[in-house]
């Protein structure tokens, strides 16, 4: 089950460097341990705390562009002003549904 956090204001891109990019409104979701990304809804979500956190939607491109790739680079400005950036696996499922990772064919973010 899923939690619909009004904290969790994400902005979904691919920065200059081609690589997959949430951008978070609160520094806390920087620290997800994974981000999921469901193939058949189009929803993304970031599991923090052991709970799955609703990001929010992606267009197919977008989620094609997740499935491509084994990392995703998280960041968030602190309340300092300096940025926050931290990477985190990601899993795209499948139309089926399962949780096993499926069309996962980039490379680690070194």
């Amino acid at each position: 089950m899923a939690v619909l956090d009004p904290a969790a204001d994400a902005a979904f891109l691919r920065n200059h460097a081609g690589e997959v990019c949430i951008a978070f409104s609160d520094p806390v979701f920087v620290q997800s341990d994974t981000i999921v990304v469901d193939r058949s809804t189009l929803c993304v979500f970031a599991v923090l705390h052991e709970s799955a956190h609703f990001l929010g939607a992606v267009s197919e491109s977008m989620a094609d562009a997740f499935a491509r790739t084994d990392h995703v680079l998280l960041s968030a400005m602190r309340a300092d002003g300096t940025m926050f950036e931290l990477t985190a696996p990601v899993s795209a499922r499948g139309a089926c549904g399962c949780c096993c990772d499926q069309g996962n064919k980039g490379t680690s973010r070194q």
